[in-house]
């Protein structure tokens, strides 16, 4: 895997959930984002966490493959379904699920 891949993608998982919350999208923990670093990892939200609270390094590193994950934070329950799109779907590269009023 690469390591300044999978960061930057931390970065922008994490700066897409603050923006979903602000603009009214989630509230508190519902949703999940994730973004594919390369044909056996992604990166996804944290389980249960408020969006306004989370930081790059919160952001879970998981193996597609396995499910295994690194950190102490445990992915979102939805890694299952971003992990089976990401292996069926080559072109996909970043899953955005909100449940919205909107």
């Amino acid at each position: 895997m690469n390591r300044e891949k999978a960061k930057l993608m931390q970065m922008e998982v994490c700066k897409t959930a603050q923006k979903m919350y602000h603009s009214g999208l989630v509230a508190g923990t519902w949703g999940n984002i994730s973004a594919r670093v390369d044909e056996d990892y992604m990166v996804i939200t944290p389980s249960g966490m408020d969006y306004e609270r989370l930081c790059p390094d919160d952001m879970v590193i998981v193996n597609m493959n396995t499910l295994e994950y690194e950190g102490n934070l445990k992915p979102s329950i939805e890694t299952v379904v971003h992990s089976a799109v990401y292996k069926d779907r080559a072109e996909v590269n970043g899953i955005v699920h909100t449940h919205s009023t909107y």
